[in-house]
């Protein structure tokens, strides 16, 4: 799950939706802003790794809720090769720095985007999600 030390630098509350972070991004620029999402696709460039992510709403104690549907899009960018660990279709628990709201040039979309500090992937059986394990990147 997430680190202790990761969840004490989130502001308090329950993580602002995605919505709101799109609305007001110079406002939650440089926090710790913690998401839910099915992963879309992983992309590598430059060294990095870049995950979409399909939003699902979490539980106070940061469990994803169970039979929700992806929703609006993020973006996570990580420093450190995921291929192996993180592929379409996962669900995680996301913590990392709020960026900003960014999107490819040839898009109209834009999304936010999150520098990873951690995440936590589940393991999806039949409609029940399980714990499977934890990654830490700082």
């Amino acid at each position: 799950m997430i680190s202790s030390k990761t969840l004490s630098q989130q502001s308090e509350g329950p993580p602002p939706p995605l919505y709101l972070l799109a609305a007001n991004p110079d406002s939650f620029k440089g926090k710790v802003i913690i998401l839910g999402g099915e992963i879309l696709g992983l992309t590598k460039k430059e060294g990095k790794t870049f995950i979409d992510f399909g939003e699902i709403p979490l539980y106070e104690d940061l469990h994803p809720i169970l039979g929700v549907p992806a929703g609006d899009r993020f973006r996570v960018v990580s420093p450190i090769d995921l291929n192996l660990l993180y592929y379409r279709g996962k669900v995680v628990t996301v913590a990392g720095e709020f960026m900003g709201i960014a999107g490819p040039p040839e898009l109209e979309e834009r999304v936010p985007i999150l520098l990873s500090m951690e995440m936590y992937v589940w393991d999806q059986v039949g409609r029940t999600r399980f714990p499977s394990y934890g990654v830490l990147l700082n």
